[in-house]
């Protein structure tokens, strides 16, 4: 993934301790990134004042309404906050080119920054491509202007996208997690959103979801609705987002991943919703200042009301209680406000009262990551439900030697990190028999023989999952048992170092193949002899 190349290349550039790029500067950057994109480019929709800030709003602090999961800068996925970056300033690059007579630099843009969204994360160019696929085909069906520079920009966006895939995705064993058509692994099941454990239920559960998800988005409702900006190419593009992401949840499953697609078109729909609400608040006028603040106000305050049954609608088991009633209870009290406010206008009632309930929609998604990160103490432990309704049981990818995993580590085995770093030469070649985790590479910044093989499996290459097992199959035979014969596969690789774990081999000597160099009691650093390499 080109999110977490770059930060590696800049960790090697500055020096930096392991994990500050990516868990310090890499939020940094596209904090104020995401920030700096979504405020210009809304400005360049609508010179509404408040516009651009209510835009970042709903980006950074925003979420969905009944339902978690829905922050676009997260920690959990570092490629999905840099590629949000990069969709975002795809998407102004790809309209302005409806706008330009000649495209010279835009073009260049638009390759550079398919080619990047693709290798990021390619779910979020997924989403790209299907929004912009809608501004090209109701381009052509309504003859726009634009529509020959919509078709030719979107098939060089195409063909950058296929190329990039093929170079650097596509072999991968495993789909990420993700099924077609299939009601096992739903979000709406992690989440508890079922209202009860069957078919019908799981398939309840999702529409919910989907009205949870919806809410961030409400201002877009005006856009399509308002005859000047209906057939826009930005209405267009966010219409093809807004379908994108709550097609992937109804079709797709994967637990969480299967969300990933809506939460990356958030990032640009979000920056739409701020523009609709605008020229809605515009369209009220001035007069009606005062319910707007109402319906903001009464938003903001029904985010809170949501949470409250978001949390005690949890009994601690996955699939039971009333929490599904949050993201109902979010849209109906939304609609409600809206209804409430229209009675006290003699205007048009019916745009009046899209008006009011995209604003209080609006106003109950911006502080959705701030209150429901609140809340997370005050909800039960969530077990899983042993329904096979819900869930598959839980399977390895592949059966690996390696049946021990943890994600910390000692202060002995950092220490034995620091040692290898300051005795080992950067490209020297490490064997491990901690094959099932990476504290080994993490700790030493070197490249291991093999490692974290519950990774490499499943998201390498299809045929690189056997010379992998062999690998470790390798380490481990040499570990256990040191001879001429086990150390042979290693020499040959050019193996320089061991980083033995004591608890997972009886061996204590490895002479003459190993001499031990560094010693605790769970962690043992060994170098290969290459004098007794067969």
């Amino acid at each position: 993934s080109l999110a977490y190349g770059w930060a590696g290349q800049l960790t090697h550039t500055v020096s930096a301790e392991p994990f500050v790029v990516l868990t310090r500067l890499l939020p940094a950057v596209t904090l104020i990134a995401v920030v700096a994109l979504a405020a210009a480019w809304t400005r360049r929709l609508t010179r509404n004042w408040w516009a651009p800030s209510v835009a970042v709003c709903l980006i950074v602090t925003g979420g969905f309404v009944g339902a978690t999961y829905g922050s676009v800068l997260n920690f959990d996925s570092p490629s999905q906050s840099m590629s949000d970056v990069w969709l975002l300033a795809l998407s102004m690059v790809l309209l302005q080119c409806l706008d330009c007579t000649r495209i010279r630099w835009q073009l260049v843009a638009v390759i550079a920054l398919v080619a990047a969204l693709t290798g990021g994360k390619i779910s979020t160019a997924a989403i790209a491509a299907g929004g912009f696929a809608v501004v090209v085909v109701f381009g052509l069906v309504r003859r726009a202007e634009w529509r020959w520079r919509a078709l030719s920009v979107g098939v060089v966006a195409l063909v950058t996208l296929i190329a990039t895939y093929e170079l650097l995705l596509a072999g991968s064993a495993n789909s990420g997690g993700l099924g077609l058509f299939s009601l096992l692994d739903r979000a709406s099941s992690v989440q508890g959103l079922n209202p009860v454990i069957t078919p019908r239920g799981i398939v309840a559960g999702i529409a919910l979801l989907m009205i949870a998800v919806v809410p961030r988005w409400a201002g877009l409702a005006w856009l399509v609705g308002d005859r000047e900006t209906r057939w826009q190419p930005a209405t267009l593009y966010g219409i093809g987002l807004a379908l994108g992401g709550l097609g992937t949840i109804a079709i797709l499953s994967g637990g969480f991943n299967d969300l990933w697609f809506a939460v990356a078109a958030s990032a640009p729909l979000s920056v739409l919703s701020a523009v609709g609400i605008a020229r809605a608040v515009d369209w009220l006028g001035p007069q009606t200042r005062r319910r707007i603040i109402a319906g903001l106000l009464a938003g903001l305050a029904s985010s809170i009301f949501v949470a409250a049954v978001w949390i005690t609608g949890s009994t601690g088991v996955i699939g039971q209680g009333w929490r599904w009633l949050a993201p109902v209870a979010g849209v109906a009290v939304a609609l409600g406000i809206g209804v409430v406010l229209t009675q006290q206008s003699s205007r048009k009632r019916w745009p009046q009262f899209v008006a009011y309930a995209s604003i209080t929609l609006v106003a109950m998604a911006l502080p959705g990551r701030l209150v429901y990160a609140a809340a997370e103490p005050l909800v039960r432990a969530k077990e899983g439900s042993l329904s096979t309704v819900l869930f598959t049981s839980e399977r390895e990818f592949v059966t690996t030697l390696d049946q021990e995993s943890s994600p910390g580590w000692t202060h002995t085995q950092a220490e034995a990190g620091t040692w290898l770093r300051a005795n080992a030469k950067p490209d020297d070649l490490v064997a491990t028999n901690v094959t099932s985790g990476a504290v080994v590479p993490a700790l030493s910044r070197l490249t291991t023989y093999i490692s974290d093989l519950h990774m490499q499996a499943p998201y390498g290459r299809t045929d690189e999952i056997q010379p992998a097992l062999n690998r470790e199959r390798e380490t481990w035979a040499f570990i256990n048992t040191p001879s001429a014969d086990t150390v042979a596969p290693l020499c040959r690789a050019g193996v320089v170092w061991l980083w033995i774990d004591p608890s997972r081999t009886s061996a204590r000597d490895w002479m003459p193949y190993a001499t031990v160099v560094w010693q605790e009691a769970d962690a043992i650093i060994a170098r290969i002899n290459t004098s007794a390499c067969p």
